[in-house]
């Protein structure tokens, strides 16, 4: 997984309930700072898919995560036909 984080071009994080309770996703998102590759957060909307509210999202990550969510944007996934559009 390394690998593939060191030779991709930009890393998609999609942030779902307890995303940053997972050690693999932190980690993967650690090597995407480290190798200074362009960081996309995705964040799910629908709760039945995991979906969490931004105000939810503050004070979950660890401390250099959280800086890391703070300079960049994070893009809501709406699962709704008529809304998809605007996530994309």
């Amino acid at each position: 997984v390394r690998r593939a984080v060191m030779e991709c071009k930009a890393l998609v994080f999609f942030i779902t309930e307890g995303v940053f309770q997972s050690p693999e996703c932190i980690q993967q998102l650690r090597w995407a700072v480290e190798y200074e590759k362009r960081i996309v957060f995705v964040r799910e909307t629908d709760a039945r898919h995991g979906g969490v509210e931004m105000n939810a999202i503050d004070g979950q990550a660890p401390d250099d995560v959280q800086m890391v969510l703070q300079r960049c944007p994070i893009i809501p996934w709406y699962r709704e036909k008529g809304f998809r559009s605007v996530s994309v």
